[in-house]
């Protein structure tokens, strides 16, 4: 059994490999996307249109008034250098103070929202990750034994395989655990993300190692075997 390679498959059974290897390649890569749009960054400095809230919209439209008028000064700061001398509004101060007070109100938002969460709601999102994790743990052992199973007949080394089989199958309990907690403790959060690149650049690095095998010619059984196929 461990005596067949992928490199002396006939051409079909490569072909058959090679595109099965792929289309494990997409699925991770589909992933990776879902994460980048559901956690992706998005710059708060230059939200788009449709994303600009109405205190955004509010907080420019105050700015514009104020500085509108000639007569508009800063509330006096009592420090050694300004001595409680009044300061010329401009539009950058203005949306500072703005940005400052909507982030104090929102840090106090937060800290009440948390303090009133009650235990039922904290059970509902735990039984939430559990699922997701469930689900994500099932999606990706299927990936484990596909792949991995393919990868079994390259000529890549022993040692080596069973350090990527290790590596790969800790980093899906990982991710299931990670995904379990998150939203509970950073912690849970980091080992979710850790172990997602972990187990695409694995997926990634076999795919590599199965299209090299691939693309390598094969014995001269393999041609005998192709020769009384046809």
């Amino acid at each position: 059994m461990f005596n067949i390679h992928l490199q002396d498959l006939p051409p079909f059974a490569k072909l058959f490999v090679g595109i099965f290897t792929a289309l494990i390649l997409c699925v991770s890569l589909w992933a990776v996307l879902i994460f980048y749009v559901e956690e992706g960054i998005v710059n708060q400095n230059h939200l788009p249109a449709y994303l600009t809230s109405s205190a955004e919209l509010q907080r420019q439209k105050d700015i514009e008034e104020i500085t509108a008028d000639s007569q508009s000064v800063v509330a006096p700061i009592w420090d050694s250098t300004l001595e409680g001398e009044e300061e010329k509004v401009d539009t950058v101060t203005m949306e500072q103070k703005f940005r400052s007070s909507d982030s104090e109100q929102e840090a106090n938002a937060v800290d009440t929202i948390s303090q009133v969460e009650s235990k039922k709601d904290r059970i509902r999102h735990l039984r939430k990750n559990v699922g997701l994790a469930h689900t994500h743990i099932n999606g990706q052992t299927l990936l484990f034994f596909a792949i991995g199973l393919v990868f079994l007949f390259t000529s890549v080394k022993p040692k080596v395989k069973k350090v990527v089989y290790w590596v790969f199958g800790i980093a899906v309990l990982l991710n299931s655990i990670g995904l379990s907690g998150k939203g509970f403790y950073s912690v849970f959060n980091a080992v979710s993300s850790v172990s997602e690149v972990v187990i695409l650049v694995v997926i990634v690095y076999m795919a590599f190692l199965i299209f090299v095998d691939l693309s390598r010619k094969g014995s001269m059984a393999s041609h005998k075997i192709e020769k009384q196929s046809e």
